[in-house]
């Protein structure tokens, strides 16, 4: 990075930055905090007091580069339909992330290895928001105690599908993985077996006519 773009940034973007870099060249194993600060001349105790642990730093990460792809997946579905359709946005989601572990073996490994060292970051379940979004769209029902549950229990398929899948523990072909990480959640939702179908079919179709590009570094175009 450029000195004078390096001065313009705070250290806890510094930071972020190089964690980032190396995550994905040496994975979550062998990327250690005091790797992270010396490139900066920085004491460890720096990264404690920005994000408090490694994992918390990983987390980061991997919650910015969801974010990322879920704003570009977003962008495409309203420049063809003038909306995003919260089904096809979450169909998406899955179908974009399950092809970058496929074609990147670095965000890969480093994805097994963050969630193999840390399996109860999949009970936080981010996808608690969203439920509660197609349970307020689709007039669902659902307590706030069923909406955690559903959230756990679709979360948590991921670490389980992708570590068993990648690590060559199954017969299964990416498309399998795919096509039932995608039904589950609207199953799980109790949607229409008509809908769920219906839903699977057109965000393939969409996934192969939005040509998404995979590159280093977590970035997805």
């Amino acid at each position: 990075m450029p000195l004078e773009e390096k001065k313009n940034l705070t250290s806890k973007k510094l930071l972020y930055l190089q964690a980032k870099k190396l995550f994905y060249e040496k994975g979550y194993h062998d990327t250690y905090l005091s790797e992270i600060t010396a490139e900066h001349n920085m004491h460890k105790t720096s990264i404690t007091y920005h994000f408090g642990t490694k994992t918390n730093l990983a987390s980061k990460v991997l919650s910015e580069y969801v974010a990322n792809y879920s704003t570009i997946i977003k962008e495409k579905l309203i420049r063809k339909f003038g909306k995003a359709e919260l089904h096809l946005s979450a169909a998406l989601r899955y179908i974009v992330f399950l092809n970058t572990l496929e074609q990147d073996p670095n965000v890969r490994r480093f994805y097994i290895e963050y969630t193999t060292a840390n399996p109860i970051n999949v009970y936080n379940a981010p996808s608690v928001t969203l439920i509660k979004q197609f349970n307020e769209k689709y007039k669902l029902g659902l307590d706030e105690k069923k909406i955690k549950l559903i959230a756990i229990a679709n979360y948590s398929t991921y670490p389980a599908l992708v570590i068993t899948y990648f690590l060559n523990k199954t017969n299964l072909q990416l498309q399998d993985v795919i096509e039932y990480k995608v039904k589950l959640l609207f199953e799980l939702l109790h949607m229409p077996p008509d809908f769920i179908e219906e839903t699977y079919k057109t965000s393939i179709k969409l996934y192969e006519e939005f040509n998404f590009v995979y590159k280093p570094y977590f970035v997805v175009e």
